[in-house]
């Protein structure tokens, strides 16, 4: 079973390119767009990595792709868990 570790990152003062470098960043990671959601990412590991590592990489990898952006001011949440499960009502 793997583990999973959702991320919400908020940009609120980027630009369109700059959304599209960071989403691009964090693609290239082996990030994924949450869908229905548009500010909710989605990784998978390997059991074997620690909740420690997890949360390090995942700080890196975004702190890199606000400063590939030339972001400096950004949001960002996560939790290290079980698949996520998302749903939408129309």
């Amino acid at each position: 079973m793997s583990k999973y570790s959702v991320l919400s990152l908020d940009l609120n003062s980027a630009t369109a390119e700059q959304r599209k470098i960071v989403y691009a960043y964090l693609e290239k990671k082996s990030w994924s767009k949450t869908r229905p959601t548009t500010t909710f990412w989605t990784a998978s590991w390997k059991d074997d990595v620690s909740d420690e590592a997890i949360l390090r990489t995942t700080k890196e990898e975004v702190a890199a792709a606000a400063k590939e952006a030339r972001l400096s001011a950004y949001d960002a949440t996560t939790s290290i868990g079980t698949k996520p499960v998302s749903w939408s009502a129309s």
